[in-house]
């Protein structure tokens, strides 16, 4: 009788993004508890035979395999073995920002197993990514699963990933001279990364007004915003901050032991603080005679009139009497 394989397949739960205090996981060994099963099926795997494709929940950071954070996640690694219940010491590593990590970390964002069917698709997506291609890895029965992978596979095979993840940073900067009442600013994500494209960067002003609220990155990591303003500008602070989920791939010390892959939530703020140059000019006031002649003694008042100066300029009142 054929061994049953167990995958971890995830279920969105971490509808936050908050961002952490401090770094959590990356890097780190801890022990991690396979706790239960809960959506999916037994599907036959060209290959493999029947094997369990559903989604289970972990437990990592356990003690005594007691406790821990509830999390749900992907098997990335179906040719070794896992079950229920077991505790094992693993390292918690980052995902790399490149193929195929940027297209699973999209179908981790972007699809939720809401059945069985749906969670067991889910993974056998992920593993076509993992393999190498969308032919490298099959389900022979129920061919509803291969349909739904497919799909699922082609999705994310035309997208880049959309969120902000661990080992990346973010700048802010002035873009360009500007013009008399706007500047523009440009929020760069950067990293050795291939997932730059699509990350939703988030604008706000402590003066003025910004073009928009939220910019997508495009494939060099830039989002641009334009602040705007009236009359006059005081010191402004321009702040950009993006924030997601990263995977995180659980790596036992157990070579025999499956790898599986969690979310994690990640964000950065960046601020710039800004006055726009002040121009400074002068003006020249003078009274003549009748014949073009200067004359001297008079007093004026010049009254600035801030609203606008080519629509209203300055009043020139005169005092004197010659």
């Amino acid at each position: 009788m054929k061994k049953l394989l167990l995958c971890l397949v995830l279920v969105a739960l971490l509808v936050s993004f908050g961002i952490p205090a401090a770094p959590a996981l990356a890097d780190d060994v801890t022990e991690v508890r396979l706790v239960e099963t809960a959506q999916g099926k037994k599907v036959n795997v060209g290959g493999y035979g029947y094997m369990w494709v559903g989604l289970f929940h972990m437990s990592v950071d356990t003690e005594d395999c007691q406790g821990g954070e509830p999390y749900d996640g992907w098997c990335v690694d179906p040719d070794k073995d896992i079950s229920r219940g077991q505790c094992f010491d693993a390292n918690l590593v980052n995902a790399p920002g490149e193929t195929p990590w940027c297209e699973i970390a999209y179908i981790m964002t972007n699809f939720s197993p809401t059945s069985n069917n749906e969670a067991a698709a889910i993974q056998l997506a992920i593993w076509k990514y993992i393999k190498g291609g969308k032919d490298s890895i099959n389900a022979l029965y129920p061919p509803a699963v291969e349909t739904r992978a497919d799909d699922i596979y082609e999705a994310a095979e035309t997208r880049t990933v959309n969120l902000f993840g661990r080992g990346m940073g973010l700048t802010l900067d002035l873009e360009g001279v500007g013009g008399a009442n706007s500047q523009d600013f440009m929020a760069t994500v950067t990293g050795s990364t291939e997932c730059l494209e699509g990350i939703a960067v988030d604008f706000s002003t402590t003066a003025g007004n910004l073009s928009s609220p939220t910019v997508l990155t495009n494939a060099s990591g830039e989002a641009a915003v334009t602040l705007s303003w009236g009359d006059s500008l005081p010191v402004t602070t321009v702040t950009a901050c993006t924030e997601g989920e990263w995977p995180v791939i659980i790596d036992p010390l157990d070579p025999n032991i499956q790898d599986t892959v969690i979310l994690k939530p990640s964000g950065l703020c960046v601020e710039k603080m800004w006055e726009p140059d002040q121009e400074t000019g002068s003006i020249k006031i003078y009274k003549e005679d009748g014949n073009d002649q200067p004359l001297g003694g008079s007093a004026f008042t010049i009254t600035d009139n801030p609203k606008d100066w080519s629509a209203a300029p300055l009043v020139v009142v005169d005092n004197g009497t010659n």
